[in-house]
């Protein structure tokens, strides 16, 4: 018991006190604490972390029971990484990095084919066939988003040029190759955890990601500079240089690309995989009308694609040759994705400060569906793109679920889904081009060869860039596309669809995988009716009665007048624009002129024309003195036919004495004739 006795000595009871708890005293009772022993000294190295105190002097380091947790960290967090990489084992390890290998395997042997083919449709201007086995290398490597960069010396002048463009055709390859390669992986050897899935499809993505920049840097684009003379060594121009692909977002890219799409595709197999009862499974409204949404824009994007690739073949083959059809691999896909923003009346153009340059200033750079195809080209695609309008409508109509969100919110998902296939198109279909000039080395000789102008020139020229495509609005124009798609579903679909045979109706829901609603289906844990394997029932749209033969006639008779008034104006339309573009056209006034020359029909000419001559001189213009002249025009060629708004300018050969002599006639339109017809007239 502790000494409490009067006269007791208060060092001591200070003693006491410091080696014993205090007992809080009740009022009017005595105070007794039970004797404690003394508590060891402990060492600060056992400190725990609640207790631990910096010493709070910046600049200092800190406590060692500080340095002691975070050490216990790193350990903690190093053993969690060797658990993981234990669980993944190296025999999976390397069975991930071999997926990314032969990813790039395929990927440029598919490249070297297309170069190699492009490489013959050059055969006559004597290429360097030793790019067959360089540019696969840089194709793999645009193809995840690489710069491709390009470079000269001259004149002092060191001068960059880098391109941004993807190869669809091997995108495709990369990202199909390795969704395949993942998910045959995942079913030969599952993973354990979402987590294993994730290192297994990083590894293979940083595999693809270092093939791609070792590749790209062994194996640059060497080019050498044409100059049999040797002249141009005299003012520095380097003999040869090189381009590759060799960059950080190629790298980025690969890494991102193949470790996502083996993610989906390993995360997509251990789903299938679930043994979790199908009536129980989460099937939300809006993830069934997102799939419906997709399904009817993948529609419309195969039959557009479909139509536009057929288009582009036949005009390649028959403006180019043959031999330009050798290389459509690895432009064509590229073009197919811009058109599809063109028919939707989305300008393609260039932007960037290269628009801003001399000849592309005046809005000559853009190209729209309404000015760059004749009238009756740009009515049948307009027709066309709303028949496939219709089917895509009539797709979402069938493949839409039974769902509890309401119409704005289907609205929304149409016109959201579609922007959003704007902005992939805009970017996929893209262009970048843009150079970099180091001017330092330029020398005053060079200046004063061109007159002092050199410095101001190459200043200017510094900041050049371009974009070549679909303006970035293009979302805009999807929206709207995605509300007529809409509009389509919602209110043609149910009179279109029991007009359909059922074979096709059946034929897309049973591609869509969905069933028609039957009684007792079994139900989500989100409300919305499931089929067998789980999957949203079919629209009731589908599953309507059958439309009486009397309405169904009277439908028919509809949609036969409204179809045949359809292809009335546009068949008015096309005649009209092949009779412009033929008899009323202002090369047709131009042959009609040089007709009569040739014949000796002066008078029929001179009407033909508006001959500048005096009232004097016009008496000697008539059919025999014409028909009599030796070394007249005894005939022509018509090489080329520029018209711009009101006015053409036709550029002709003429055979006259023996020789051939070129020269032009400017045209311009006067007015119209049985109103629909233009009337052109050759100037003076």
């Amino acid at each position: 018991m502790t000494n409490d006795t009067p006269g007791s000595d208060s060092a001591s009871n200070e003693a006491a006190d410091s080696l014993t708890p205090t007992s809080e005293s009740t009022p009017g009772a005595a105070s007794e604490v039970s004797p404690q022993p003394p508590t060891p000294l402990r060492d600060p190295a056992a400190v725990p972390a609640a207790e631990e105190k910096s010493t709070g002097i910046p600049g200092l380091p800190a406590a060692p029971s500080q340095r002691a947790a975070v050490t216990t960290k790193v350990t903690a967090a190093a053993t969690s990484a060797q658990a993981l990489a234990k669980r993944v084992g190296v025999e999976r390890a390397l069975g991930a990095a071999l997926s990314g290998a032969i990813v790039y395997v395929a990927a440029w042997v598919l490249s070297f084919i297309f170069v190699a083919l492009a490489l013959v449709a050059a055969s006559d201007s004597s290429p360097d066939w030793s790019w067959a086995f360089e540019a696969p290398a840089q194709l793999v490597g645009l193809a995840v988003g690489g710069v491709f960069t390009l470079g000269v010396d001259m004149f002092g002048i060191s001068a960059n040029v880098s391109v941004l463009w993807l190869p669809l055709l091997i995108t495709a390859l990369i990202v199909v190759g390795t969704a395949v390669l993942a998910g045959r992986d995942e079913r030969a050897h599952a993973s354990a955890s979402r987590g294993i899935r994730w290192v297994r499809s990083g590894i293979t993505g940083l595999a693809l990601a270092v093939l791609i920049l070792l590749f790209a840097l062994v194996l640059p684009i060497r080019y050498q500079l044409d100059d049999p003379s040797g002249d141009m060594a005299a003012f520095g121009v380097s003999s040869s240089t090189a381009g590759s692909s060799f960059s950080f977002t190629a790298f980025l890219g690969a890494l991102l690309i193949a470790t996502l799409v083996s993610q989906l595709a390993r995360n997509r197999v251990s789903q299938a995989g679930s043994t979790q009862n199908a009536a129980t499974r989460v099937v939300t409204p809006l993830r069934a009308a997102l799939a419906a949404v997709r399904a009817s824009a993948g529609v419309y994007v195969a039959i557009v694609s479909a139509l536009l690739t057929i288009g582009i073949l036949i005009y390649t083959a028959t403006e180019a040759g043959a031999k330009a059809l050798l290389t459509v691999f690895l432009w064509l896909p590229t073009a197919v994705v811009d058109g599809l923003g063109f028919v939707n009346l989305a300008p393609i153009g260039i932007g960037g400060s290269a628009s801003s340059l001399p000849g592309l200033s005046n809005g000559d750079s853009n190209y729209w569906l309404a000015t760059a195809a004749p009238g009756w080209a740009t009515a049948l695609v307009l027709l066309l793109n709303l028949v496939i309008i219709v089917a895509a409508g009539i797709v979402l109509a069938v493949r839409r679920p039974v769902s509890t969100l309401s119409t704005p919110a289907r609205w929304a998902v149409a016109v959201g889904s579609f922007a959003a296939l704007g902005v992939l198109i805009t970017i996929i279909g893209g262009i970048g081009v843009w150079t970099s000039l180091d001017t330092g080395g330029a020398s005053d000789t060079i200046d004063s060869l061109l007159g002092g102008t050199t410095s101001g020139m190459i200043e200017s020229m510094a900041s050049i860039n371009a974009t070549i495509g679909l303006p970035a609005w293009t979302f805009v124009i999807f929206a709207v596309l995605g509300a007529l798609v809409e509009a389509s579903a919602t209110y043609l679909a149910p009179l279109l669809i029991p007009l359909l045979p059922a074979s096709v109706v059946a034929r897309v829901s049973r591609s869509a995988g969905v069933a028609t609603p039957a009684a007792g289906a079994a139900v989500s844990t989100d409300g919305v009716p499931v089929g067998a394997d789980g999957v949203p029932v079919a629209s009731p749209v589908v599953a309507a009665e059958p439309m009486s033969p009397e309405r169904k006639r009277k439908m028919l008779i509809i949609l036969a007048s409204v179809g045949g008034a359809i292809v009335l104006v546009v068949g008015s339309i096309v005649a009209v624009s092949i009779i412009n573009s033929t008899v009323y056209s202002p090369k047709h006034q131009v042959e009609a002129y040089l007709d009569n020359v040739v014949a000796g029909n002066a008078s029929e000419a001179i009407s033909a024309a508006d001959i500048s001559a005096s009232s004097s001189s016009r008496v000697l213009l008539t059919d025999d003195i014409l028909q009599a002249t030796e070394g007249g025009i005894t005939g022509y060629t018509i090489l080329d036919t520029a018209v711009s708004d009101d006015s053409a300018t036709i550029t002709v050969e003429l055979d006259q004495d023996g020789e051939k002599a070129e020269t032009y006639f400017t045209v311009s339109r006067t007015g119209n004739t049985m109103v629909v017809f233009d009337e052109w007239a050759i100037d003076t």
